[in-house]
């Protein structure tokens, strides 16, 4: 009956660091995505203040890299970050490519919230 209780207890620790984790991804990517879409609201007629948006979003990003580093895949991670400079730097030269640039940063920023959502499909 102790073993079966101390499981028990087990597996919800797990279940709830596992909410826990992908509650705060959430809400990080969330916050990321929103300073990303005042960028692209603002990268059309003032570049500097689009910059400055994708600039905070970079670092609001950054700031939170001890705990991504730890549960999320580095090569996933790595290529969010490449994203990041990408769009800054077309926007900094005023390439076309910018909005392409953000169209991929936002979906590499999305395929890392998918990632971790729990369903019963990722527990099977």
């Amino acid at each position: 009956m102790r073993k079966m209780i101390l499981s028990v207890l087990l597996l919800g620790t797990l279940f709830s660091v596992s909410a826990w984790s992908a509650n705060r991804l959430s809400g990080l990517c969330g916050r990321t995505d929103e300073l990303l879409a005042m960028s692209e609201k603002l990268s059309e007629t003032d570049t500097e203040a689009a910059a400055r948006f994708a600039e905070g979003a970079r670092a609001l990003w950054e700031a939170a890299e001890g705990f991504t580093r730890i549960f999320y895949r580095h090569d996933s991670l790595d290529l969010l970050n490449e994203s990041f400079l990408v769009y800054e730097s077309a926007l900094r030269q005023d390439d076309a490519a910018a909005h392409g640039a953000l169209r991929l940063l936002r979906a590499r920023l999305a395929a890392l919230l998918d990632e971790e959502r729990l369903t019963l499909r990722s527990l099977i």
